[in-house]
């Protein structure tokens, strides 16, 4: 079975022999809770547009093993406001997602999204949403944007579940 691992708050980072890292979160070990579930494991994160030192992110980071994960990395759209409504990338980034989803025969959503649950329940494939945390809190605490947000993305997420 095809897999799909879908989280696109988590950031992959590429060092400058184009090996792939995951924050400190994604251990080993959490990749283990997916791959007992399949042997063909497909993970659709974003990936920052700057390379980095292998030095500095081994310290901080954990390496991708890409002979147990495919990596189906998606264009960063947050690095400005120009890139966040671009036409043209949101675009890339939705085709990428969406050719993802539609290869899969079933979907993990960690963190839920709209654009996510919707091209599942498109292309009819079975889904489910891993809530890793309350979006509200998340957001209010975050800054005077996040506090703006904050409601409107609570009533999204309660909508998505």
């Amino acid at each position: 079975m095809k897999l799909l691992f879908c989280y696109l708050a988590e950031k992959i980072v590429v060092d400058e022999k184009k090996r792939l890292y995951t924050s400190g979160n994604f251990t080993p070990e959490v990749w283990n809770r997916y791959l007992a579930l399949t042997d063909d494991l497909h993970v659709l994160m974003t990936i920052l547009p700057r390379g980095s030192k292998s030095d500095d992110l081994q310290k901080s980071h954990q390496l991708v093993d890409k002979q147990k994960i495919k990596i189906h990395p998606v264009p960063y759209n947050a690095g400005s406001l120009k890139d966040y409504f671009s036409p043209a990338l949101n675009r890339e980034r939705e085709n990428i997602i969406e050719k993802a989803i539609r290869k899969a025969d079933a979907v993990i959503i960690r963190s839920p999204e709209k654009l996510l649950v919707d091209l599942c329940r498109k292309h009819d494939k079975p889904y489910v949403v891993e809530v890793v945390g309350c979006v509200r809190d998340a957001l209010w605490n975050h800054s005077l944007k996040g506090k703006i947000l904050a409601p409107f993305m609570f009533f999204e997420v309660k909508k998505i579940i």
